[in-house]
């Protein structure tokens, strides 16, 4: 929406707006009255003028009957014109008008049906002087010589263009689908380039979708921050540290992988999995990592059955009561507990598949000093 102060500066605006590709239409008040009426005002007088005698179209409009030499006469003259312009034109419209106008031409020849043609164009030329006298008296009705006032219009569709403090307003609507980002953000721009102080729906929901993805990836942030300070006051290692979050990594990394393939993308609907994801996920790392780190200091350096066993069956019941969501109506809570089902099975598999053979790898570098191993048995 755009606000001008006079219909002079409406008029102007809706032509910049109009030569925006992105542009449908522009609705406003300012064209509905007619800025050159001082010099269409004596043409409608004067066609008043000409039409003050046209006859009544209540009865039948009489028409002499057609003379059969006269008709064939001027057929033949046209027949002969049509001929060359038939066979230069590549449309079939003259032609078969042509051919129309023979067959008409032939039936006057035939003496037997003469009469009946000639009634025919009788009664046709009747018609069309009725349907032509109509038509006139409908152009003599509309013809009234009479400006056209704002006071002319529907009070309500007045009154919503046409501000107390003598504001005229342009309504601008977009030619693509606004409910996708990229085409809103740049119809929004272009309306910008044209009238920087225009407002509107799109605006508000423009910086809405930019504030709720600053602040889901600002609270994703602090809440990997607050995970990653956890974690290392837990294991007092950088390097565990970074082993436990690992999975999450991974995981989330494969869940927005998966999401591209499928050709779903991130909105504010389903952004708000990232910081749940990032709680949920984390923990499966940790007790692995924390599994493991005790079996290496009782001297076996493997992981036992029950932790993996619990991180599974902790994960897929997650993985259920998020799943539930899939089952909405509702596209934003489906598509919500999709990417949190998705987030937190990802994470699964990577603490599940990943990490123990990772684990292995690099298992004889892990130091079990005495400074963790106190911490690393009270958390087994």
């Amino acid at each position: 929406m755009s606000y001008t102060s006079s219909p002079e500066e409406a008029l102007a605006l809706k032509a910049r707006y109009e030569k925006l590709p992105e542009v449908s239409r522009v609705v406003e008040v300012a064209s509905l009255v007619p800025r050159d009426q001082d010099q269409k005002l004596p043409l409608l007088r004067d066609i008043q003028s000409r039409l003050r005698n046209l006859p009544d179209t209540t009865g039948r409009i009489p028409h002499a009957r057609p003379d059969r030499r006269d008709v064939r006469s001027e057929l033949s003259c046209l027949i002969g014109q049509l001929q060359p312009l038939a066979d230069a034109s590549p449309e079939p419209l003259l032609a078969d008008l042509r051919r129309s106008l023979e067959t008409l031409y032939d039936r006057l020849g035939d003496v037997p049906s003469v009469s009946v043609a000639l009634d025919r164009l009788q009664e046709y030329e009747e018609r069309m002087a009725a349907d032509l006298a109509t038509d006139l008296h409908r152009l003599r009705a509309v013809s009234v010589p009479e400006g056209i006032t704002l006071a002319d219009l529907p009070t309500a569709f007045r009154e919503r263009y046409i501000g107390k403090n003598g504001k005229w307003l342009l309504q601008v609507f977009g030619k693509e689908s606004l409910w996708d980002y990229e085409p809103l953000e740049h119809f929004v721009k272009q309306i910008h380039s044209v009238d920087p102080d225009a407002t509107g729906k799109p605006f508000g929901t423009i910086e809405g979708l930019r504030g709720m993805k600053h602040g889901f990836e600002t609270a994703g942030l602090y809440a990997l921050l607050a995970i990653i300070a956890v974690l290392f006051a837990d294991f007092r290692n950088i390097g565990r540290t970074a082993i436990a979050i690992a999975p999450l990594a991974a995981g989330v990394t494969m869940a927005l992988g998966i999401l591209g393939l499928l050709g779903i993308p991130l909105n504010p609907a389903n952004m708000i999995a990232l910081p749940l994801v990032l709680g949920v996920g984390v923990d499966n790392g940790v007790h692995i990592l924390h599994d493991y780190l005790a079996s290496k200091a009782e001297g076996q350096g493997t992981l036992s059955r029950a932790i993996g066993r619990g991180v599974l069956v902790k994960a897929l019941t997650t993985m259920i009561g998020f799943g539930t969501l899939m089952i909405s109506t509702e596209r934003g809570l489906a598509g919500l507990g999709f990417c949190l089902t998705l987030g937190v099975g990802c994470c699964m598999v990577a603490s599940l598949i990943f990490l123990p053979a990772f684990l292995r790898l690099v298992g004889p570098r892990l130091a079990c000093d005495e400074e963790n191993l106190e911490p690393v048995r009270h958390a087994a």
